[in-house]
């Protein structure tokens, strides 16, 4: 029988600990300390990892020497190493691509991986599933952060990376697609019906992404301690480039999460999961997908263009839009900049065609 992940595996505090029985020294508990950090870890995901690796060292059971083994279990570990060193979610999809890639190309050997598979690979997503150049960005380098962990001290399966030499045309900057005024109040109009149709919070959660521009993950993971309605602001502990910031509040974002607040003020997060109200359940992934279908079904916008990989769709469009308005607004994009989270200023710079501002400097070019 395989043994359960979760043997062993407790909770002290906030931090992971396993015990386990080692033969000749009995029952042994160990605090589950990723490498570089001092102390034990508080995300249960990293915890399984850790654990795995300490009962192969301390049981004996550990993988055999690294030239005997498996392409598909170096990639398992690869996907543990991300994991480790934080980047849970994005280590998933690097694996993701990597599996379809050795798997497409039916490679078993390290060897077999090269630039001209590589690239046969590219070709093949391109050509027969239409992927997008910004997805085929993706793949390349997540292969080569594969070839690159194959060739850390101890592998040593590659001398090379054979991923660097694959070119890929250059990804341009397109401006972000953004709600004119009009359908702006075509969609509030549109998702207060459906929350009154439906009893949902639809509208609240839109009615907040317009005004805060706020992303839908950092939009699932709000907790009421981190909003100040007094203090006119929200704080996003998590967000995507795990940078803390303050949001500032308008007049209309206070007044939705003041009706929200009728609603959900007795649990943990702004919106919880439906089926555990009062609990501390955050909202299922699936909820923010089915919510917005109804309005992409109404709204042109949110499907228009989508041929030209103009960024900006669904959830994300109502960020463009706050972002879009504010400039708009005369905003300086250097304060956009900090009320959305973006660490590099070039990454706000697809909103600076809107502003209203003329640049009396090009007078002197004359």
């Amino acid at each position: 029988m395989a043994r359960n992940e979760d043997q062993g595996l407790y909770k002290r505090g906030q931090r992971w600990w396993l015990r386990l029985s080692v033969e000749g020294v009995g029952q042994k508990r160990v605090a589950l300390i990723p490498a570089g950090q001092t102390k034990a870890t508080t995300d249960k995901a990293v915890a399984r990892l850790l654990a795995k690796r300490v009962r192969a060292e301390l049981t004996g059971s550990a993988t055999v020497a690294t030239g005997t083994r498996d392409l598909q279990e170096l990639l398992a570990e690869f996907g543990e190493a991300q994991a480790l060193s934080g980047k849970v979610k994005s280590g998933k999809t690097a694996v993701s691509h990597c599996r379809a890639f050795l798997n497409g190309r039916t490679i078993t050997d390290p060897a077999h991986i090269t630039t001209a598979a590589i690239q046969a690979h590219l070709a093949d997503l391109q050509a027969r599933h239409d992927r997008a150049l910004k997805t085929l960005h993706n793949v390349r380098a997540s292969i080569s952060a594969f070839c690159e962990f194959l060739k850390t001290p101890g592998r040593e399966l590659l001398l090379e990376n054979p991923a660097k030499a694959v070119k890929l045309k250059k990804t341009e900057r397109l401006p972000a697609r953004f709600l004119a005024e009009q359908q702006v109040a075509e969609l509030l109009a549109l998702v207060e019906r459906l929350a009154r149709e439906h009893g949902s919070d639809v509208d609240v959660a839109v009615a907040l992404a317009l005004w805060t521009g706020l992303r839908r993950a950092e939009l699932a993971r709000l907790e009421w301690t981190d909003v100040d309605l007094d203090a006119r602001r929200l704080v996003v502990r998590k967000a995507k480039n795990k940078r803390f910031r303050a949001v500032w509040l308008n007049t209309a974002a206070i007044e939705a999460l003041q009706q929200q607040r009728e609603r959900t003020g007795d649990c943990k997060f702004v919106f919880p999961g439906r089926e555990r109200r009062g609990h501390s359940g955050m909202r299922s992934h699936t909820w923010w997908i089915q919510a917005f279908k109804p309005i992409q079904a109404r709204i042109e916008a949110f499907t228009k263009d989508m041929s030209e990989h103009a960024t900006g769709r669904a959830w994300h469009l109502l960020r463009h839009t706050f972002a879009s308005r504010a400039v708009q607004r005369g905003v300086s994009l250097a304060q956009i900049a900090g009320w959305l989270g973006h660490g590099d200023l070039r990454t706000t710079q697809i909103y600076a065609h809107l502003s209203p501002d003329f640049d009396e400097d090009i007078e002197k070019v004359v």
